[in-house]
């Protein structure tokens, strides 16, 4: 691993923080399903996630660093990401099942 340490913590703590947060009101599921009319709600949401933690993390080290990240950077993140799929996946079931 080439990322950071201290930012591959941040990275971590972010994610952990958002799979422990409260699920989304049905009302809020609800306006965001018919915003986006996509066949596939919850592998949306699940793409959605993804993206939003690769995003934040390649945003953490632009603002540490003033830089993009690195390719092997970018590696990293996608890895750490990776390592939450089940997590991410079980809570959009808690999601489902509301």
């Amino acid at each position: 691993m080439v990322l950071d340490l201290t930012l591959r913590r941040q990275i971590l703590h972010y994610i952990e923080d958002d799979l422990s947060s409260t699920l989304p009101s049905q009302e809020c599921l609800e306006r965001v399903k018919d915003a986006w009319n996509c066949d596939h709600f919850y592998d949306f949401l699940y793409g959605q996630m993804v993206g939003q933690y690769i995003g934040t993390a390649e945003g953490f080290v632009r603002i540490r660093f003033a830089r993009e990240p690195t390719e092997d950077e970018i590696n990293d993140i996608f890895e750490i990401v990776e390592t939450y799929a089940l997590r991410m996946k079980e809570y959009l079931k808690d999601i489902a099942d509301m």
